[in-house]
C-alpha cells in the first residue's frame, strides 16, 4: 500500500466537491509566501504518525515565527518531503474516515473527533452509499450531535456536516484504488465544515465479490434423499442421518458400499445405482472420497449436496485445494452445495431432518442460518423446552456455494419465513443483505466482538472499526437487529414472529409491584421509551383504583390487584395515545394469574398493538406465562431483559 499525504487527501476531497482549510505547499524557508495569520504549519512526511504528539504541528502569529516553525520541523523530521502551511480553523472538531471492508465494500464512518477520537470511543460506520437521511440518522448515534447543537456558544451547522460526509462517501466511485482515509480534525463551525488534516493508504483497484448464484427455493424441499455414507454403527454420523430422515414425507436411499441393508433397509454401493431420481445427497463419506462421490451426484442428475463432511478449508492449504476442487465440480455439473462441514438442514413442516441434530424442531414461522453447527443443536434443545418453533434450519459449514446472504435471499421469498434468526461470523457479500432487509425482519448473532488477536494499525480507523462494530453499525442502520445473546436472539425472533417491528417508543406500564414497575420505568429510559403522561385518566382512574395507586406512569394499581383491576386500568389505558403496553405481574396470595392473563390476552385484542407481559416468579405464574403465549403473546420474566429486546425490534 501506498501512504497518502495531507496534500494529497486536500486534492482527492477536491475531486468530489468538499471545500478543504487555505492551504500552501512549500520546500523550504525561501520559496516561503504566506499572509495568513494565525497559521499553522505541519511537515509532510510519507509515513504514519501523529503529528501532534511527535511536535510536528506549530502554531504561528505571523512570518517570523513561521520561518522559526520550519527551521525546527527540519530538525526534528528530516525525511520531510516538503511542508504545509494552513490558516488556523476554529470550531467544533470530528473525526471522519472511509475504509474498505470485508463483508460491506466501502464503508464511512464518523465521530468526536481531535484528541477525544480514541478517548470517546464514539464513532458510528455506515455504507459508502447512504443517502443523507441515513447519516443523519447515524448522526444521532454519536456524541457529536450534541457538540453540533450547541455547548458554551459554539455551534455547529448539522446540514452542512451531513452534506460534507455525503459527498466525501462518493469517493470510492472515483478513486476505486483508496484502502482509507482519514480526517482529523475536521472543523465543523455554524456556516463552515473544513478538514484541517488528513492521511490514507492507497492499494489495487478494489473489485467487488462476485454475486453468489441464486438458490432455488424449491431445492430445499426435496421429493427423495440419498445418504451417502449411511451405517449401521451406532452413535456414527452416517447412523444419526438416516435414522433422523425416517419421518420424512419422500424416498430415502442408503448409500454404502460396505453395506447391502442397513437396519432392513436396502443399502447401494453407489448413488448410480439407485434406479430412481435422487433430488438430495446427504454425504457423509472422509473428506479425500467427497470429489469422486460429487462426480456421482452429477451424473446422477443431483441437484444439492449437503456434504457432513469435514477436513476441507478449516484444516489449512490441503484442505483448500480439495475445497475448491469439489467447487469446481459442483460447477461442472450445476450442483448446489451446501457445506462442506456442516450439520445439515431441517424443514419441520415435511418432516426433513437433513442433518445428524438429535433434536427435530417443532414447526414455526422464524428461519434459522448458523455458521456453526454446535450453536444449532444448543438453540434446538433450548427451544424446545420453550416450545418454540422453526420453519427451517440451516447449517452452512464452509460456505464453498450457498453462503449466508444467497440463503436469504432464496428463503426471505417465502411466506413460511416471517423472521430470520441468523449466527454469523463473516459475510463477504453483505451488501445484498440490503435488500432482504427491507423485506424480512433478520436477527443476527455476531462473533467477533473481541478485538484479541487483531492488531489495530497506526492510525484511529484501525482502533476504532472492529468486524463486529462495522457489521452492527450497518447493518442496524439498514434495518437489521444485532443482538448480544442467544437468549436475546429467541426472545427477539418470538417477539417479531407475533408482533413484527414495533412502530413507536412511547409506553405505558402497568404493574401490581411498585418496585418493579420503578425497575422498569429505569430499564426503559435507559433503552430510549418515553413513558405517556396519564393526566387525562388519572380521574378515571382514581374512581376505582386505591388510595394508594401511583398516580403516575408506570401505573401501579398495588398488590392485592385482582384480574378485576387489571381489567378496569386496562380498559382505561386504552383511551391514551401510545405504542407499546408493558404489564408486570407478580404473585401474592390473591393474585388470579390466569384469569389476569385472559384479561391481557382481551385488552391486546381490542387495542390491536404491542402489550408485552412480564409475569415475575416462577411456578406461580407459569400458567399465566402459558396462556398468553398460547393466545399469540410473547411473555417474559424479567423486565430488564424485556425492555432490552423490544428496545431493539422498535423503530425511531
Amino acid at each position: 500500500m501506498k501512504f497518502i499525504t495531507e496534500p494529497e487527501i486536500y486534492e482527492i476531497l477536491g475531486k468530489v466537491g468538499l471545500p478543504v482549510v487555505r492551504h500552501k505547499v512549500f520546500h523550504s524557508v525561501d520559496s516561503l509566501d504566506w499572509n495568513y495569520f494565525p497559521a499553522i504549519v505541519k511537515p509532510v512526511v510519507r509515513k504514519s504518525i501523529h503529528k501532534t504528539e511527535a511536535g510536528g504541528v506549530i502554531e504561528c502569529s505571523d512570518e517570523r515565527a513561521l520561518k522559526e516553525a520550519i527551521n525546527t520541523l527540519s530538525m526534528r523530521f528530516p525525511d520531510a518531503e516538503c511542508f504545509i502551511v494552513e490558516e488556523k480553523v476554529e470550531g467544533i472538531e470530528a473525526f471522519l474516515t472511509l475504509k474498505r471492508d470485508s463483508s460491506f465494500g466501502f464503508v464511512g464512518g464518523f465521530g468526536t473527533g481531535g484528541f477525544f477520537v480514541e478517548f470517546l470511543d464514539d464513532v458510528v460506520f455506515l455504507p459508502a452509499f447512504a443517502t443523507r437521511s441515513e447519516i443523519g440518522k447515524a448522526l444521532k448515534k454519536t456524541r457529536l450531535l450534541k457538540l453540533i447543537k450547541g455547548y458554551r456558544n459554539k455551534r455547529g451547522n448539522e446540514e452542512l456536516f451531513i452534506d460534507f460526509v455525503f459527498n466525501f462517501l462518493k469517493i470510492p466511485g472515483i478513486f476505486p484504488e483508496i484502502e482509507e482515509i482519514e480526517i482529523n480534525p475536521l472543523f465543523i463551525g455554524g456556516d463552515f465544515v473544513l478538514p484541517a488534516d488528513g492521511k490514507g493508504f492507497i492499494g489495487d483497484v478494489f473489485e467487488k465479490e462476485k454475486e453468489a448464484t441464486p438458490v432455488p427455493s424449491d431445492i430445499f424441499c426435496p421429493e427423495s434423499v440419498a445418504v451417502i455414507g449411511a451405517s449401521k454403527k451406532e452413535g456414527s454420523v452416517g447412523y444419526a442421518l438416516l435414522k433422523n430422515l425416517s419421518d420424512f414425507s419422500g424416498k430415502v436411499f442408503a448409500v454404502n458400499p460396505k453395506y447391502s441393508e442397513i437396519n432392513g433397509k436396502k443399502c447401494f454401493p453407489s448413488v448410480l445405482s439407485v434406479k430412481d431420481n435422487v433430488d438430495c445427497a446427504v454425504i457423509a463419506v472422509p473428506a479425500p472420497l467427497v470429489p469422486e462421490v460429487l462426480r456421482e451426484c452429477g451424473e446422477k442428475g443431483v441437484k444439492l449436496a449437503v456434504i457432513i463432511s469435514a477436513g476441507f478449508g478449516e484444516r489449512g492449504e490441503e484442505g483448500k485445494l480439495l475445497e475448491k476442487e469439489i467447487k469446481d465440480i459442483a460447477r461442472n455439473y450445476s450442483i448446489r452445495i451446501l457445506g462442506p462441514n456442516t450439520l445439515g438442514f431441517i424443514i419441520p413442516s415435511i418432516g426433513l431432518n437433513a442433518s445428524f441434530s438429535k433434536v427435530m424442531p417443532e414447526r414455526g414461522n422464524v428461519a434459522f442460518i448458523s455458521q456453526s453447527g454446535a450453536i444449532i443443536t444448543a438453540i434446538l434443545d433450548k427451544a424446545l423446552e420453550e416450545d418454540f418453533g422453526f420453519s427451517s434450519v440451516f447449517s452452512l459449514g464452509n460456505q464453498v456455494d450457498i453462503s449466508v446472504t444467497s440463503l436469504l435471499q432464496s428463503l426471505s421469498d417465502s411466506e413460511r419465513n416471517r423472521v430470520f434468526m441468523v449466527y454469523v461470523e463473516e459475510i463477504k457479500d453483505g451488501e445484498l443483505l440490503f435488500s432482504i432487509l427491507k423485506r424480512r425482519p433478520v436477527v443476527f448473532i455476531k462473533a467477533g466482538r473481541s478485538s484479541e488477536g487483531k492488531k489495530a494499525t497506526s492510525s484511529h480507523t484501525g482502533a476504532l472499526a472492529g468486524d463486529y462494530r462495522v457489521f452492527k453499525d450497518v447493518v442496524t442502520l439498514k434495518g437489521g437487529i444485532v443482538v448480544d445473546s442467544v437468549d436475546e436472539a429467541l426472545e427477539c425472533s418470538r417477539v417479531l414472529s407475533c408482533y413484527g417491528k414495533l412502530k413507536g417508543n412511547r409506553a405505558v406500564v402497568i404493574t401490581n409491584a411498585g418496585g418493579f414497575g420503578a425497575l422498569l420505568a429505569d430499564y426503559l429510559s435507559l433503552y430510549g421509551f418515553l413513558l405517556i403522561d396519564i393526566e387525562p385518566i388519572k380521574k378515571k382512574l382514581s374512581s376505582f383504583l386505591p388510595k394508594g395507586w401511583s398516580r403516575i406512569n408506570p401505573i401501579d394499581i398495588l398488590g392485592d390487584a385482582t384480574s378485576l383491576r387489571y381489567e378496569k386500568t386496562f380498559k382505561a389505558v386504552e383511551n391514551l395515545d401510545w405504542d407499546v403496553a408493558f404489564v408486570v405481574v407478580t404473585p401474592q396470595y390473591m393474585t388470579d394469574i390466569h384469569f389476569i392473563a385472559r384479561e391481557i390476552v382481551d385488552f391486546q385484542k381490542r387495542v390491536a398493538k404491542p402489550v408485552f407481559p412480564c409475569f415475575i416468579g416462577g411456578f406461580s405464574v407459569k400458567n399465566g406465562i402459558k396462556y398468553v403465549e398460547k393466545n399469540g403473546i410473547p411473555a417474559f420474566t424479567e423486565p430488564l431483559l424485556m425492555a432490552k429486546v423490544v428496545s431493539f425490534l422498535t423503530e425511531r
